[in-house]
């Protein structure tokens, strides 16, 4: 399943999540990002989400990956123990 929502993420001409339309070329360069702890942390949410009734699988696990993978960078931009090594390593 994991396969098939990642090649509909990089086929799609648009991405919507909510209010937010993503473009294809922004959802490609998003998926550069994919590693195996966004996978593991999507198959994560995944399983816990057992209220929803889905009529659309595969679109749904798609974004749930996408969704993984903006917010597990979001998280490493807004760490500031990452942020400062980081800065000690820059100069």
């Amino acid at each position: 399943m994991f396969r098939d929502a990642v090649s509909w993420l990089y086929y799609c001409g648009r991405l919507q999540l909510g209010a937010c339309t993503y473009p294809q070329g922004y959802v490609r360069d998003t998926l550069r990002r994919l590693n195996a702890d966004v996978l593991d942390e999507a198959l994560y949410r995944l399983r816990r989400n057992e209220n929803e009734a889905l009529s659309n699988t595969l679109v749904y696990t798609a974004k749930v990956i996408f969704s993984t993978i903006v917010e597990m960078g979001s998280e490493a931009l807004l760490d500031p123990v990452l942020n400062q090594v980081k800065r000690r390593l820059a100069t």
